[in-house]
């Protein structure tokens, strides 16, 4: 599941279906890493695990004030994911293109 940074939409993608698109950015500005948000629901009895791809956000501060603003619509089974900072961790993916890159990274950990 992949999360729009812009507008704080989740949707589900296979990880076949995501690649990097061409970006001009100016050759001494690093390619922003990809997030990894590991996320257990809130919802009363639930507590399903689930994982979350962000991309281009600075930091994991970023992250939790984005998620407090836009409070994104993730189904998790009958119900929406309840978000709570304290059920939420973060991993930075740095983009190596001498290792793989972030998406790549992405396709292998789904």
């Amino acid at each position: 599941m992949f999360l729009c940074a812009r507008h704080g939409h989740a949707s589900v993608r296979l990880a076949t279906d995501v690649c990097r698109g061409a970006e001009t950015q100016h050759p001494n500005v690093p390619v922003p890493s990809l997030w990894q948000i590991k996320c257990v629901c809130g919802h009363e009895n639930c507590g399903m695990e689930r994982v979350i791809y962000v991309y281009k956000q600075q930091d994991w501060e970023s992250i939790l004030r984005g998620i407090s603003h836009w409070k994104p619509g993730v189904t998790c089974g009958s119900h929406k994911l309840v978000w709570g900072h304290d059920l939420l961790s973060g991993k930075e993916i740095p983009n190596d293109p001498g290792v793989h890159t972030a998406f790549e990274y992405a396709r292998g950990n789904q």
